[in-house]
């Protein structure tokens, strides 16, 4: 016999929910700052397709760069010109790049304000 949810559940479940809305993916080092940014998980809002983009430098990339390696210094808007947000796990998941995250961490932590067409709500 199943028991009902309790309020308690309930709202675990629904701050649960938050915390994975709320989460960003990373891929690994930025090219270029190394250790001091990442290289994060985007999704273009005109196509939704997923990029890099790391926001200590502000560079961007269609795959993820490798450390110390500095092939391209593009700013998001050549991958996102209607702008961007952060990638959730299910646009990783429909790129078929799930297998690259190499971390998640809390969107607040990561500071694309200044980013001309970031939008952390994704609109």
């Amino acid at each position: 016999m199943r028991r009902p949810l309790s309020r308690p559940v309930v709202g675990q479940l629904t701050v649960m929910a938050a915390e994975a809305e709320s989460r960003i993916y990373v891929a690994g080092e930025c090219s270029v700052c190394a250790d001091a940014g990442a290289a994060v998980f985007m999704k273009a809002l005109h196509d939704g397709s997923v990029f890099f983009a790391c926001p200590s430098c502000g560079c961007a990339w269609e795959n993820p760069p490798r450390p110390h390696v500095v092939d391209t210094v593009d700013p998001p808007e050549k991958f996102a010109p209607a702008g961007f947000t952060f990638a959730r796990l299910a646009d990783i998941s429909a790129a078929g790049l799930e297998r690259l995250i190499r971390g998640h961490d809390v969107a607040d932590t990561w500071d694309f304000s200044d980013a001309p067409g970031f939008s952390p709500g994704g609109s």
